[in-house]
C-alpha cells in the first residue's frame, strides 16, 4: 500500500535509517544456540530475554528486542533485500537447518513465526547493539546505549533563481551511552558520518524496511525524492559534536553526548 508522506517525515526516516543501517551497521551483538519457546502473547517462538534484564545483566549487555533495537534485517551493504545470513533457525531433533520458507522472522519483537515443516527449536541471530529511536521515553525506555534522532526545526527558503524550496532542518542526535569510551566512539563516528557529507533523501510511500508488525516489508524499495532540479540531495552543514555534563548524574545521563547538524535539501 502506498501512502502520502510529507517531505519532513521522509527526511526524518532517511536520517534514522542512515544512522541505524549504515553508520552503525557493524555495532551488532551475536547470540548463538538460543533455545526458542512459544510465546502465547505474540504467537512467536522467542529466545529467553530475561538474562538481558538490567537487574540480572552484570555485563551490561543491551536487551535485543528493545524498542529501536531488534534483530538485524539487512546483509550490509545490501540495504534493499531481506537478510539471508543474520538469522539461522534449527529444529529440535537432528539440529537440521530449517528453510526460511517455513518461517517468518519478526525482527522488531525478536522471534520466529512458524509457518510449516519442522518446529523452530534453536536460533542464531545478530541484533542491533544500539537502540535508535525518534523520541526519549521516561518510562519503558530502551536499555543503554540509545541514540535519539531529532530532526528538529524546519524552515524553508526560496531558490535565488527558478522554482522550488530550500528545506533547512536543524536537528540533533542525542547519545545515551553506558560508558565514556562508548559515548566518545559514538560521538566521533556519527560526527564523521555527517561532516561534509551528502545524502539522497528517500521516498517512503511504499513503506519502511519493516512492516507495522515487525516483519520485513516485501514491497520495500529504495526510491529517492525528486526536486526542482531533479533528484534531491541533502547537504550536512555546521556539524558539531560535544559531550554533555549534568549536575544530577544517574545511569541515563552519566555518559551523554550530542551531535548538532543542519540539513539543506532542495525540493519542489
Amino acid at each position: 500500500m502506498s501512502v502520502q508522506i510529507t517531505d519532513y517525515r521522509n527526511m526524518s526516516l532517511t536520517i534514522h535509517l542512515y544512522i541505524k543501517n549504515t553508520i552503525l551497521y557493524d555495532w551488532v551483538g551475536t547470540e548463538a544456540n538460543s533455545l526458542l519457546t512459544l510465546d502465547p502473547t505474540t504467537n512467536l517462538y522467542m529466545p529467553d530475554y530475561s538474562d538481558f534484564d538490567d537487574e540480572l545483566n552484570e555485563m551490561g549487555y543491551p536487551v535485543p528486542n528493545d524498542r529501536g533495537r531488534g534483530w538485524v534485517y539487512f546483509d550490509y551493504p545490501d540495504l534493499t533485500n531481506e537478510q539471508t545470513t543474520q538469522v539461522t533457525v534449527r529444529d529440535s531433533g537432528s539440529n537440521v537447518l530449517i528453510q526460511n520458507t517455513d518461517y517468518v522472522v519478526n525482527y522488531a519483537h525478536g522471534g520466529i513465526q512458524y509457518l510449516a515443516g519442522n518446529v523452530p527449536y534453536e536460533v542464531d541471530y545478530q541484533y542491533n547493539y544500539i537502540a535508535v529511536v525518534e523520541e526519549w521515553r521516561q518510562t519503558n525506555r530502551s536499555s543503554l546505549p540509545v541514540v535519539v534522532v531529532d530532526t528538529g526545526t524546519l524552515n524553508k527558503e526560496g531558490f535565488q533563481l527558478g522554482a522550488g524550496d530550500l528545506n533547512i532542518n536543524r536537528g540533533n542526535v542525542h547519545i545515551f551511552a553506558s560508558t565514556k569510551a562508548e559515548r566518545d566512539d559514538l560521538l566521533s563516528i556519527i560526527h564523521n558520518a555527517f561532516h561534509n557529507r551528502q545524502l539522497q533523501p528517500q521516498d517512503f510511500s511504499s513503506g519502511t524496511p519493516l512492516d507495522f508488525d515487525g516483519t520485513f516489508n516485501t514491497g520495500y524499495n529504495i526510491t529517492t525524492l525528486s526536486g526542482a532540479l531533479g533528484a534531491c540531495a541533502t547537504h550536512f552543514d555546521n556539524v558539531v559534536a560535544r559531550p554533555l555534563q549534568f549536575n544530577m548524574v544517574n545511569d541515563v545521563n552519566e555518559f551523554r553526548g550530542r551531535v548538532q547538524f543542519e540539513m539543506r535539501t532542495y525540493m519542489n
